[in-house]
């Protein structure tokens, strides 16, 4: 997990699964990485992070979790118009990604769209 976020603070992309029974202590690593990472004399800077769920009969849900997190992480709910969605969202990517914004807007637009 260490590592995993190393290589996210320094620009390379991750994903970490954690899968396992139940009391095993998936949320508790996934709460100690998290904190250490806001530890001031940790390496591992500039994070974001969300948080999400999987649902067990989710594999009729195409992209539900993504969607999911992406909604929390705009201030979002499974109700709100679109027009909404589309200003959070805008408004997001231009905070993370300036002038090429635009790159990216299409596609988690649509992906927000499929409500």
């Amino acid at each position: 997990m260490r590592s995993a976020l190393q290589k996210l603070s320094a620009g390379l992309g991750q994903i970490v699964s954690i899968i396992g029974e139940a009391g095993i202590g998936k949320s508790r690593l996934v709460e100690e990485a998290c904190q250490d990472c806001f530890n001031p004399q940790s390496s591992i800077k500039n994070l974001r992070f969300l948080e999400g769920r999987a649902l067990s009969y989710g594999q009729m849900l195409s992209f539900w979790t993504i969607r999911q997190l992406l909604q929390a992480d705009l201030g979002l709910s499974d109700g709100d118009p679109q027009p909404r969605i589309r200003l959070a969202l805008r408004k997001r990517l231009q905070a993370l990604f300036g002038d090429t914004a635009d790159q990216v807007l299409p596609y988690l637009g649509s992906l927000l769209a499929s409500n």
